[in-house]
């Protein structure tokens, strides 16, 4: 994308070149959506870095961020079908979040529910039954089989319908260190005690603020120069970041934002 000579490039030069490589897709003056962006530069990284091969050749985006997970299809007794199991892999992981509720509370606001990451993260212990309307109806199973260096998490937090885009509000809680996503209720990795007890860290999150038309985000960015010898509350840790403004939150701050889009780091 740049010349091999460039040591440095400026965050307009990378917009600027995201803009014409993507055919004006994504664009400088132009808030776009998060995850869509990242779906898409990872996998036009991974093509050029593969020299247009991307499934026959690994790249460094293969290596740090994709996982492997199982793929039955079962039919309406919940049986598996013959030959429906596959392994394919993954760079991210949609989490689905539970529906918001209608009704308000005594004070005639809206209740905002919480949902735990664990929760959300049993839809890939290959036992629970997914159905997919479009394009076919399919009823499938997720068994995540292997972790990668770097997970990555998103929250179908935005739908869209003939009329307008509506917001799920739903807070996920998650923890920001130690966070083990597999744990004795995945039966796919029995065999595999080292992926059970991987740990990862927090080290960005994205989140949403306003409403699902228009809004804003926020991207929270671990220090990691700082996270070794930060002081006692963690305040130096983390930085917020939405646009040109940088500045340093606390960690409480990140933990009850309406997160997104996740990265966490193994250790």
């Amino acid at each position: 994308w740049f010349s091999s000579q460039q040591s440095k490039v400026s965050p307009l030069e990378f917009m600027l070149c995201v803009q014409e490589r993507s055919k004006l897709r994504f664009r400088v003056d132009k808030q776009g959506d998060p995850v869509e962006f990242l779906t898409w530069l990872l996998n036009t990284l991974h093509f050029d870095l593969t020299g247009g091969k991307p499934t026959k050749r690994k790249s460094i985006i293969t290596r740090t961020l994709q996982g492997e997970m199982v793929v039955t299809e079962v039919d309406g007794s919940g049986a598996d079908v013959d030959g429906g199991k596959r392994t394919v892999p993954f760079l991210m992981l949609a989490l689905d979040l539970p529906p918001a509720p209608l009704f308000k509370d005594t004070f005639e606001k809206n209740i905002i529910p919480q949902v735990s990451i664990f929760h959300l993260l049993n839809k890939f212990d290959g036992s629970q039954v997914h159905e997919i309307i479009k394009p076919r109806s399919i009823r499938r199973k997720y068994q995540i089989t292997k972790l990668p260096p770097y997970l990555l998490l998103w929250t179908k937090r935005f739908t869209k319908n003939n009329f307008f885009r509506e917001k799920n509000p739903t807070i996920v809680t998650f923890p920001m260190k130690h966070f083990q996503p597999l744990g004795e209720h995945f039966p796919g990795l029995e065999a595999s005690s080292v992926a059970k007890a991987s740990q990862f860290n927090l080290v960005a999150n994205i989140c949403h603020e306003g409403p699902p038309d228009g809004g804003r985000y926020k991207s929270h960015q671990l220090n990691f120069n700082a996270a070794s010898t930060s002081s006692a509350d963690g305040s130096s840790e983390w930085f917020e970041v939405e646009d040109l403004s940088v500045k340093e939150v606390r960690p409480e701050v990140v933990a009850i934002s309406e997160m997104y889009c996740q990265i966490y780091e193994r250790q």
